[in-house]
């Protein structure tokens, strides 16, 4: 049975639980797809767009604005170790789902495992990256930062309103996985998981052909 890891985030990011309601529905029902769902392990406040309607304890992966603490990339490391845990101790995983930190999370840790342990079985056979916006850079110096590619297979969901990470979101694709293993979805909408029938039908197919695809390997 293929189990996935979606990574529903809140702080500076528009998620709940309740976009990611149709994927998990369909791949439950066709695909017989069971769910681990995990937080990033530090709290914080909740966005003004999640706090009229939740208010419950938020969580985010790495601290990024409007966080008061500093971003340092050793909390990617961290949070690497801790989705390492996460999936020693509950897993195995087939596929990763994250949104935006999740998302990033998500393709770090591919890419911290081609880097660290290419000689291993990848931590998942396939990923789904919704609105993923940048992979961390020390100071924010891309030009002498490099971050290395990975060939698991991955799918990205982008929304062309997101006015901020929408561009940022294909330059990922393209500077971080390997030619011909990734793909892109264009939505309407902005930095949040579609919901429109149109995107979900599309996101779910491609999704069930991962999981076919792995099923059983």
């Amino acid at each position: 049975m293929v189990r996935g890891i979606p990574s529903i985030l809140f702080g500076s990011h528009p998620a709940t639980d309740l976009p990611r309601a149709p994927y998990t529905y369909r791949l439950e029902k066709e695909e017989n797809c069971t769910f681990h769902f995990v937080n990033g392990p530090l709290p914080t406040a909740s966005h003004e767009s999640v706090a009229s309607f939740y208010d419950g304890q938020c969580y985010r992966y790495f601290h990024w604005a409007p966080s008061p603490t500093p971003f340092a990339l050793s909390q990617v490391a961290d949070a690497c170790a801790f989705l390492r845990r996460v999936i020693e101790d509950e897993g195995p995983f087939d596929g990763v789902v994250g949104f935006s930190q999740g998302a990033v999370m998500a393709l770090a840790l591919a890419l911290e495992h081609e880097e660290q342990r290419p000689e291993a079985p990848p931590p998942f056979r396939f990923a789904v990256l919704f609105s993923c916006p940048y992979l961390p850079y020390p100071g924010g110096d891309r030009d002498n930062a490099e971050w290395g590619t990975t060939a698991v297979p991955s799918l990205h969901v982008a929304g062309r309103n997101d006015d901020e990470w929408f561009e940022a979101s294909r330059t990922v694709l393209h500077e971080n996985c390997v030619d011909g293993t990734a793909s892109l979805v264009v939505h309407d909408g902005g930095h949040a998981v579609p919901k429109d029938r149109e995107t979900v039908e599309r996101v779910g197919r491609e999704i069930s052909k991962f999981v076919r695809e792995n099923r059983g390997s």
